[in-house]
């Protein structure tokens, strides 16, 4: 048989390109002719067996193949828990305009979205991301936009009405929703990933201890719920979505805050915008756009395109941690047993989802290699 007829036995998409051809003899053995100038004897590669024929006279002839170990699931976690953490700077920002600059909640979160578009639109200009977009695509992500903004404006709404910890914990409903969400699309989140969401939302408890002297109103748990709820569905869309499957997550990001512009420019006009009258308020301004909004934005879009909607909304968990830990080192709010407590808790639970994730993916990938060597 040619060797051609063998190269083209059926391999796994990512088991392509990189294939070898051992010959064995009598007279001679092991001699491997490499078709692809990458070593397969490298430490990051893993050989395959694919097929094998014996000719006459003792020849046998095996087409190996030495599939590149994927990494794409350990960006994907690393993405995630950069988001969350990226997500978790925005008292680092927004705190002072409110307070020091006496800045509008409209005109922080108008200034928030039009610069990190700005900075979107550079950054995919000089990445060449820019391209065209379907009329059904345009539609899906003006969705994807209203989605995102409607998240931001109902949770900073909502601590208008019930006190900041109260409307985190509520957030951070989220996984759960988006789980809800993909179980009715029949898509079932593993044991593991529950388990994780449960022990990571108690931790959250911990983290966001109510103030039991605060007043709380309805409207505040509304808002916040819907918060999580719209944010859920855009984890969902990003996630499943084939229409925008093949725009990059940086044009994504792009066109998703250039609608939440639009949206809060409308909202900010009838007050008036607040002028910037500083280099520090700009400076402000310009990293409340570029790490908390773009940061966040472009890894999250990332992490749940790689690992899922489910596995990034639990990662979320960072967000609450990283402000917090902004909170005490920069703005002088006590660390008491209760957020060292909840911060263990919620570690544990994103260290336990990892570990059985990667174990997971490893026996898969076993049972495929023995699979293939049973062929």
């Amino acid at each position: 048989m040619p060797l051609k007829a063998l190269s083209s036995e059926k391999m796994k998409p990512q088991e392509q390109g990189i294939f070898s051809v051992v010959i064995q003899s009598p007279f001679f053995c092991g001699i491997t002719s490499l078709v692809n100038a990458r070593s397969p004897h490298s430490s990051n590669c893993k050989q395959i067996k694919h097929s094998q024929r014996q000719f006459p006279n003792g020849v046998q002839i095996i087409l190996m193949s030495h599939s590149i170990r994927n990494n794409k699931r350990l960006y994907g976690y690393l993405c995630g828990i950069l988001s969350g953490v990226a997500y978790g700077t925005n008292p680092l920002f927004a705190l002072p305009l409110i307070t020091e600059y006496q800045m509008p909640v409209d005109s922080v979160l108008f200034y928030r979205y039009g610069s990190a578009t700005i900075c979107m639109f550079i950054y995919c200009l000089c990445r060449r991301t820019l391209g065209k977009v379907a009329f059904r695509q345009f539609w899906l992500l003006i969705v994807l936009g209203i989605l995102f903004s409607l998240s931001s404006l109902c949770l900073f709404n909502s601590y208008n009405y019930i006190p900041s910890g109260i409307a985190t914990t509520i957030i951070y409903t989220e996984p759960v929703l988006v789980a809800i969400i993909m179980v009715a699309m029949k898509k079932y989140p593993t044991w593991q990933k529950w388990l994780a969401i449960a022990v990571s939302f108690i931790g959250v408890v911990f983290l966001c201890q109510p103030d039991a002297s605060a007043e709380y109103h309805w409207l505040g748990f509304l808002l916040a719920f819907l918060s999580a709820l719209s944010y859920a569905f855009y984890l969902v869309i990003v996630n499943c979505s084939k229409r925008i499957k093949k725009i990059s997550a940086s044009f994504l990001g792009m066109i998703t805050l250039a609608v939440g512009s639009i949206l809060f420019f409308v909202q900010a006009v009838p007050h008036g915008i607040a002028p910037i009258i500083d280099w520090k308020e700009f400076g402000l301004v310009m990293g409340l756009g570029l790490v908390p909004t773009v940061g966040s934005l472009v890894t999250m879009t990332y992490a749940t395109r790689t690992i899922g909607a489910t596995t990034t909304a639990i990662l979320g968990v960072m967000e609450p941690i990283t402000a917090i830990c902004i909170g005490v080192a920069l703005f002088s709010e006590p660390l008491t047993i209760y957020i060292i407590l909840g911060f263990v808790i919620t570690a544990s639970a994103i260290i336990f989802m990892t570990y059985t994730d990667k174990k997971a993916d490893s026996d898969e990938s076993q049972i495929g290699e023995t699979s293939d060597d049973k062929r």
